[in-house]
């Protein structure tokens, strides 16, 4: 049986209990939160590079620009087709270099000083060493600049005014035989709408050949119908006038001059006799 303690004291009741002590309360670590996982951003597909053309001759006549070349994007304008005179006056070709169209930069309102316009060729094959030739026009008081890079370096440029007129261009392309290269036409405007440049008739060339020269206008192609025969006019009922003789002159007598007598000639033989 369990041992029990008698108490026995002076006041009439039992002590109280000591008082159990409460317990401290257990403190556990808050639990960190699940990391979420990463989301890669999902790349964006590449686009894959134009594959090199042949070099293409273009005089702007088609509104797809020949198929060929285009206007770049991220420049601050673009190039414009055009035929006939540009909107501005004092600026700019009145008209075509070649046939009907051309290409050029509008330089008025929104454009501001140094913005520039590139149009640009797909990537050539260039398999032989060949030359760029084109017409250019460059007519204004306040022209900016016009240049030919290739693969954005640049490799020929004109600046300010050049005169009314059309005028040729040429680029040599032979140290990129062999290679891929894009060639660009880049405008950039000046100080003020009189700035309109413009290019025409972009032709490329073997390096061994000359110039090409503008293709002469054809001439118009003959009729097949059959040259008609002249109406014979009808005969005059008037008689036909006889012609007046012309005088014939009276010949002249010949002129007779009498020369001196000639020497007595020899004697002749004897007459016959006489009658008895």
């Amino acid at each position: 049986s369990p041992n029990l303690l008698l108490y026995v004291g002076l006041g009439t009741g039992p002590p109280a209990p000591a008082p159990v002590p409460t317990p401290r309360p257990i403190t556990r670590p808050t639990p960190q939160p699940t990391p979420r996982p990463t989301t890669q951003p999902t790349p964006r597909p590449t686009s894959p590079l134009p594959r090199p053309q042949p070099v293409k001759d273009c005089s702007f006549e088609s509104s797809n620009l020949c198929a060929f070349w285009y206007n770049v994007r991220g420049d601050k304008f673009d190039w414009t087709r055009k035929t006939g005179r540009t909107s501005s006056s004092s600026t700019g070709p009145g008209s075509a270099a070649d046939q009907s169209f051309y290409m050029y930069i509008e330089t008025s309102s929104p454009r501001r000083m140094n913005d520039n316009a590139i149009l640009a060729s797909p990537p050539l094959a260039l398999t032989q060493p060949m030359k760029l030739f084109f017409k250019y026009h460059m007519y204004g008081s306040s022209m900016g600049s016009l240049s030919v890079t290739v693969d954005g370096t640049t490799v020929w440029t004109k600046r300010g005014n050049q005169g009314n007129s059309w005028k040729d261009g040429m680029v040599d392309l032979s140290p990129f035989t062999g290679k891929t290269p894009t060639v660009a036409f880049v405008g950039k405007r000046g100080n003020s709408y009189r700035g309109d440049a413009a290019i025409d008739l972009v032709q490329f060339r073997p390096a061994s050949s000359g110039a090409p020269s503008l293709a002469p206008t054809p001439l118009p192609a003959p009729s097949s119908a059959p040259t008609p025969f002249p109406t014979p006019m009808p005969p005059s009922l008037e008689p036909t006038p006889v012609p007046t003789p012309t005088p014939s002159a009276s010949p002249v007598p010949p002129v007779v001059v009498p020369g001196p007598p000639g020497p007595a000639g020899p004697a002749g033989p004897p007459g016959p006799p006489g009658p008895p």
